[in-house]
């Protein structure tokens, strides 16, 4: 709900911006292997680390990198990775495409992800009940 309410103010500047010529990017940044994604797993719950790390870590030039050229580009949506262009794709909406070869990507592979979304949902429910049991058995022992 928070992510359709910041896409929807997005989606509002953009429109703000177009007869002014001015562009709003979207990032969409994957975990960066940064001190403070380093600090914040710290203190993360064990279910959220696993469902995490499931898109990888990425160094933080080529997420910079990246979004300072889909910002120079005027792209809509910056994201890296396999699972940020498929959480794009799926979530997209009425958000602008950046090029017609976006736009038939994006209806080309919007019921796949779709299947693809709920695999990924069960491995998650998955992680969720095994760390819910690990719990539930550690304070059977205590």
């Amino acid at each position: 709900m928070i992510a359709n309410v910041i896409e929807s103010n997005y989606l509002f500047v953009y429109a703000q911006g177009l007869p002014y010529n001015i562009s709003v990017t979207m990032a969409l940044p994957p975990d960066t292997d940064t001190p403070g994604f380093a600090n914040e797993e710290k203190d993360k719950p064990m279910e959220t680390r696993l469902i995490s790390q499931s898109a990888g870590l990425f160094e933080p030039e080529k997420v910079a990198n990246k979004i300072m050229l889909d910002a120079l580009d005027g792209k809509f949506f910056s994201f890296i990775g396999f699972e940020s262009f498929m959480l794009t794709t799926l979530c997209g909406g009425m958000a602008p495409s950046a090029s017609l070869l976006d736009l038939v990507y994006e209806v080309l592979f919007l019921s796949v992800f779709k299947i693809v979304g709920q695999i990924y949902l069960k491995s998650f429910h998955r992680i969720i009940r095994k760390c819910m049991k690990e719990k539930d058995s550690m304070k059977k022992n205590e």
